[in-house]
């Protein structure tokens, strides 16, 4: 149950603090290390969310994000996948809740012990928000966007 805890504050934190840009030379070794284990292709951005660093970047054709604290841990890996491809119990979740709204594009997170949580972004008008959910459709957090369409 601590565990739940401690993934569910990590997740809340990473949908809800906005994340700062940064140059690659800013970034820790041991962080980029830990990137580099996963990933050595070009084209990382690079943005810092309290003490964990975001590596985004595309792999395969897919938007690839992994969270890496400061000890140069992987925290978790974000995954860009089809909104088709959300589990049925997320979309009725939308369709109920967000009825008006339209899944703009959707996330896999995978968190370092295994645990699966989704992400939706979803939009209706100027109104955009990012909607994080566990694996069984329970919103977790939401976050409001400006939406820049």
């Amino acid at each position: 149950m601590k565990s739940l805890v401690v993934v569910f504050l990590c997740l809340c934190g990473s949908v809800s603090m906005k994340a700062q840009k940064m140059k690659e030379e800013s970034v820790p070794e041991n962080v980029k290390g830990a990137l580099s284990k996963v990933y050595q292709g070009k084209g990382v951005e690079w943005s810092q969310e309290d003490s964990s660093y975001e590596a985004t970047f595309d792999k395969s054709g897919v938007e690839t994000s992994l969270v890496i604290d400061a000890d140069g841990n992987i925290v978790e890996t974000e995954t860009e996948i089809k909104t088709n491809d959300l589990p049925a119990s997320i979309v009725n979740s939308v369709r109920k809740d967000y009825a008006d709204y339209k899944i703009k594009e959707a996330a896999k997170i995978v968190a370092a012990d295994g645990k699966v949580s989704y992400e939706a972004e979803v939009h209706k008008g100027k109104e955009t928000y990012d909607l994080l959910f566990d694996r069984d459709g329970k919103l977790i957090a939401k976050e409001s966007k400006e939406d820049n369409n």
